[in-house]
């Protein structure tokens, strides 16, 4: 959540609040992402060649969001 480690204090007088963060692991989002492709012609999603797996039935869902 911080860029850098040490002591991150909320909008509060006196300090009452803050938060103390070390270093902790690298993270990487793209780890996270799953990517894709849409043909607007055909109506279809794809999932890109990255993520070949990647789930797209919730595309094509009908119900009520």
């Amino acid at each position: 959540m911080y860029a850098t480690p040490g002591h991150h204090p909320y909008i509060l007088p006196l300090g009452l609040l803050h938060d103390e963060t070390d270093r902790g692991p690298l993270w990487d989002p793209a780890l996270n992402a799953l990517s894709y492709t849409y043909n607007h012609h055909t109506d279809r999603l794809s999932p890109s060649t990255l993520n070949p797996y990647a789930p797209t039935e919730w595309f094509y869902f009908n119900g009520h969001w």
